[in-house]
Formats: C-alpha cells, structure tokens, sequence
C-alpha cells in the first residue's frame, strides 16, 4: 500500500530511510534515532558522496535532522500499520547460522553490509574511548593494527578488508570522518552489539598499547 499523506516536507524516500534505520537499530530516543538515520546513509553506497546524499535528502545539518526523524515519529503514531521499508528475506539471516562449511570471511550479503558498518564505527569508538585521540591518522594506525592482530596477514586479512570496506586509508579515514561527525552531532551514541565485545576484545587489549603501521592497506592519495 501506498501512503501518500506524508508530512509537508517529507518525501517517501525520506520516510522509508528512516523507517529502516528505526527497523533495523536499538533506540530509544529521537536523537539515537537520527544518529542510526546518519549512520544508514553515510554507509548505504559506497559509490555514493554522503555529503551531497544528505542535501539531496533534506536532512544536511543537525537540526534538519532532528527536525525529519520528529516528524517521522509523530507520522507512524497516527499510521502505526504502514508500511513503508520491508526487509528482504536474505536482510533478515544471521551470519552465525550460516552453513559451516561457507567461512564467514567469504559470506556476502544484505545483512553483513550493516554488520560490516557497525564493526568497524565500534573499533573507531572503542580506540578513541581507550587512547582519547583526536588526531584522525593516529586513529587509523590503531585500527589497523588491530585488524592486523585480528585477521593477521596476507589473503584472509585482504578479504577481511575488502568485505569491511576497509581495504584503503581513504575507506578508513572516511570511517573514522563519519564516526568523529556522528559523536560531535550525537554524543550519546552507542556503537556496535553485545557479540561484538567478546569478538574484538583481544586485538583491542593487545593493540592499543602499541604503535604500528598499516600493512595490508593501500595508499590512496
């Protein structure tokens, strides 16, 4: 069903981007809510500059934001039934029921995009909660040492980064840009997912203390 009474200023597009960041995050709070909107955009297409997206959206600066995902709230209170972001089957599956035999390095799909995202704003967050820098490169060492740590080298820590969008300093100081940006905007914002803690704990504790450089990375200028 189409529902075309949306609120002035609101595009259907809009809508169901945030209908999906709602969907598919823990929040409960407007502000927690637009951060996940940020996030949703910032890492929906590679292919795609975020800046210009957020403009084209209506959504550019923070009180815009703020101003959409209010709206958006008070819209699915009087139309609590519509239907607007429906997940697809393949969105929907957990990577730790995948088969066995299928490594999770090579799995590919709707739902480890999102994953991906999630894990690698949640190594930025711990990083800079544990060593308070503020300084983006210095950041980017850490990270990759740790996926370094964690993935160790050569073909399987390539794949890691590929699948990570994190196979270039360019990719990573766009995540550490993104992570800096949504921390400034949403300073109560959470990253990442219990599982992830017990995951990524080692690399982290073994790392942090460290200073290295960035092998498996390629030079973007």
């Amino acid at each position: 069903m189409d529902y075309m009474n949306f609120p002035e200023g609101m595009t259907k597009e809009l809508m169901t981007v945030i209908d999906k960041a709602a969907q598919e995050n823990d929040w409960d709070s407007c502000s927690e809510l637009a951060a996940a909107v940020y996030k949703e955009v910032a890492t929906a297409d590679p292919e795609t500059e975020f800046s210009p997206e957020m403009e084209r959206l209506g959504i550019e600066t923070g009180p815009r934001l703020l101003a959409a995902v209010d709206t958006y709230l008070c819209w699915r209170e009087v139309n609590p039934g519509a239907v607007l972001y429906e997940p697809q089957p393949e969105d929907l599956k957990d990577p730790e029921e995948e088969p066995e035999a299928e490594p999770a390095e090579k799995r590919v799909s709707a739902f480890d995009v999102t994953e991906i995202s999630d894990i690698a704003l949640y190594l930025v967050d711990k990083i800079v909660e544990k060593t308070h820098l503020t300084n983006r490169y210095d950041v980017m060492s850490h990270v990759c040492n740790v996926l370094e740590y964690r993935f160790g080298d050569g073909e399987r820590l390539e794949q890691n980064l590929d699948r990570m969008n994190l196979a270039t300093t360019k990719d990573v100081l766009h995540v550490i840009d993104i992570y800096f940006t949504m921390k400034k905007l949403y300073p109560d914002t959470v990253f990442g997912r219990k599982r992830m803690y017990g995951v990524w704990a080692p690399a982290l504790d073994a790392c942090l203390p460290k200073q290295g450089g960035k092998k498996g990375l390629k030079e973007v200028s």
